[in-house]
């Protein structure tokens, strides 16, 4: 896959709570600066010497759905589809990723959903 580095990372989470998925995030590297609030971890991940700013929120859709946003391009994944797959697998739960960038023209409901190995484009309206 020739597709380009996204400049950050962003994927959502079915059904995990935001501790479950710091839990995972510490399986990456080691963590710093934490700032825990009612619904939402800051941290830093550090991987190989490099800092990544992260934000965990609990419950941003719904009652269902968390996010965790990589706030760097240099994360162990070039794009938001191969982290979506990573921590679906790992964590053995849905997620989803926008399909594109965000791109001026891009349709904002056309959505990637991975679940068990298996992606597929469905229109999510998050509003």
């Amino acid at each position: 896959m020739s597709e380009q580095r996204h400049p950050d990372i962003e994927v959502y989470i079915k059904e995990r709570t935001a501790q479950e998925i710091l839990e995972w995030v510490e399986t990456l590297g080691a963590l710093s600066n934490h700032k825990v609030t009612k619904d939402s971890i800051k941290a830093t991940l550090i991987i190989d010497e490099l800092d990544i700013p992260i934000l965990i929120q609990q419950r941003v859709i719904g009652k269902a759905w968390s996010t965790i946003w990589f706030d760097s391009s240099e994360t162990p994944w070039a794009t938001d589809l191969e982290c979506a797959h990573h921590i679906a697998k790992e964590m053995e739960t849905q997620t989803r990723c926008i399909v594109s960038g965000w791109q001026e023209g891009d349709e904002p409901d056309e959505w990637y959903k991975v679940h068990q190995g298996v992606e597929e484009i469905i229109v999510w309206n998050t509003h």
